[in-house]
């Protein structure tokens, strides 16, 4: 070994320029696969950060969830964080050149909310007390309102009441135009501290009747810090928008099943673009959900980014580059190496 060794420093010592000409390609390759590992996850942690600011710190949202059920969540061992936000109610806009948004919804979070939620301010400050209030953007350029920072508004909340169902029209349901009012009303005045982004889809869909204002919750606040039990206000409803864990997001299918009470198989199938559910699964699949404990909303995209398995189309294309590129060079540094030995052998 020692014999070996000693030729070999002999004849690298001999042949100096072919010495220093491996040494650099090896030096040159292997710098090259740093950066290209470099820029692969560095292109990964910006389009999560992107997806993050965009749609929400969040993987799946549950709604109507009763303040008493928030503990299942909290001390579920498949879910790392939650933050939750709880809807106030409907108010009229009056001057609203939207016929089909007619409405503020009113939407009351704590610090989490505004932290993890895709709340992205443009101007002023987020909310700090349920007397303030932060409007959205394309309240202006969508529903030709113009309010601004600084300003105090006065809202009638309630709720929205179908009049041909007799029954309460949820969030997300399109404008029903002249068969619904607002009941319940309660007059509640606030002054505008911020204006921010339209909220990401999960939080306001496309076609949702109302644009998002957002206000402070004490309560919320309050159950965050652990000054306050919510098993005392069962009757109010939450929505808690949810980050599993790693272990739990290559099983989601299964995790978000067993939280909502539906069948975990059907559940998967229907997650499943490349599987075919029968007629039957498919009607036993949507009863199911129609029965399910709670509405759910998965951030997809944001899931696809964070999961190495199943690999996102964006990321596969990138990732099979990569992977020619790195063959490459790594090609290249075994001739490299393979020339140097043939020389040291001769």
């Amino acid at each position: 070994m020692n014999l070996m060794k000693t030729l070999t420093l002999k004849n690298l010592k001999l042949n100096r320029k072919r010495t220093i000409v491996t040494i650099v390609g090896i030096i040159l390759a292997t710098a090259l696969l740093s950066a290209l590992v470099t820029l692969v996850s560095s292109f990964q942690y910006s389009m999560i950060e992107y997806q993050k600011q965009k749609g929400g710190d969040f993987h799946v949202k549950f709604s109507n969830v009763k303040m008493s059920e928030l503990s299942e969540f909290k001390n579920n061992r498949n879910i790392e964080s939650t933050f939750e936000t709880m809807g106030m109610g409907f108010a009229k806009l009056d001057g609203c050149k939207n016929e089909d948004k007619p409405y503020a919804y009113v939407m009351a979070t704590d610090e989490a909310g505004f932290e993890k939620g895709c709340f992205n301010l443009i101007e002023g400050r987020m909310a700090k007390n349920e007397d303030e209030i932060v409007i959205p953007r394309h309240l202006k350029t969508n529903g030709r309102i113009d309010i601004k920072v600084g300003d105090e508004i006065t809202l009638d909340i309630g709720k929205r009441y179908d009049s041909n169902t007799e029954s309460v029209i949820w969030e997300n349901i399109a404008y029903e135009h002249e068969a619904e009012t607002l009941t319940d009303t309660v007059t509640k005045r606030y002054k505008v501290v911020g204006i921010m982004e339209r909220p990401g889809y999960g939080m306001e869909d496309y076609s949702a009747a109302g644009y998002t204002f957002v206000t402070y919750s004490d309560e919320l606040a309050a159950i965050d810090n652990g000054t306050k039990s919510e098993v005392n206000e069962a009757d109010t409803t939450l929505t808690v928008y949810s980050r599993y864990t790693q272990k739990a997001l290559r099983n989601k299918d299964a995790v978000t099943a067993d939280i909502i009470g539906v069948d975990e198989k059907l559940f998967e199938k229907s997650n499943n673009s490349s599987v075919e559910m029968s007629a039957e699964e498919s009607d036993r699949f949507l009863k199911e959900m129609e029965n399910a404990k709670y509405d759910i909303y998965i951030n997809r995209f944001l899931i696809s980014y964070e999961c190495v398995f199943p690999i996102d189309g964006t990321f596969k294309a990138l990732f099979t580059v990569a992977a020619v590129v790195a063959l490459i060079i790594n090609t290249d540094i075994s001739v490299l190496y393979q020339k140097q030995l043939q020389h040291i052998n001769h």
